[in-house]
């Protein structure tokens, strides 16, 4: 049965601040994000070569808990942000992406950050040109989970990289204080 998971504007802080956009619903196939879905039941197009690239890549460092490698795929546009959002793509790593993972390309350039209201808090150094959607099922005797995995990137020349997060100062002293009362 298929349904939907929606973000609000009071839960987007925590999701997209501190679990960068991942979501864990049971029996989902689509997530609503800023009034846009993106719907893993939907029929899409196979990868191109360069999306199924960057999408091993980017579950190779994921899977190896790879924070070097990880952080090479972001755009260069991170070295322009005055304080760097590193935390968020960071819990990353604290998946494992499956091989039955279904993985989208979804066209979108919503910069989600603003679309919430956040633009105090954090930004895109670059516009995105699609998301990357991870959708996969976790299993055990008393539930079944969901977990979407929703990352902004751009496309140029052929190439994806992953769009960073920048903060504010006011998203930066935000983000230390919830590191300082969780540590």
């Amino acid at each position: 049965m298929r349904g939907m998971f929606s973000i609000g504007r009071g839960g987007l802080i925590t999701a997209l601040l501190f679990a960068g956009l991942g979501a864990a619903a049971s029996e989902k196939d689509s997530i609503t994000v800023g009034g846009v879905t993106f719907d893993f039941g939907a029929r899409a197009a196979p990868l191109t070569a360069s999306q199924q690239a960057f999408f091993h890549h980017y579950k190779d460092a994921v899977n190896g808990h790879d924070q070097a490698a990880l952080f090479g795929l972001l755009d260069s546009a991170r070295s322009s942000c005055k304080f760097e959002g590193d935390q968020i793509l960071l819990r990353d790593l604290q998946k494992t992406i499956p091989d039955n993972a279904q993985v989208r390309f979804f066209a979108s350039n919503t910069d989600f950050v603003k679309a919430f209201g956040f633009g105090d808090m954090a930004y895109f150094p670059v516009a995105p040109t699609a998301v990357l959607g991870i959708s996969f099922r976790s299993a055990t005797k008393e539930r079944v989970s969901v977990t979407q995995i929703m990352r902004p990137v751009r496309e140029s020349g052929g190439r994806y990289t992953l769009v960073p997060y920048c903060l504010t100062e006011k998203g930066k002293n935000a983000m230390e204080k919830k590191q300082q009362s969780n540590p």
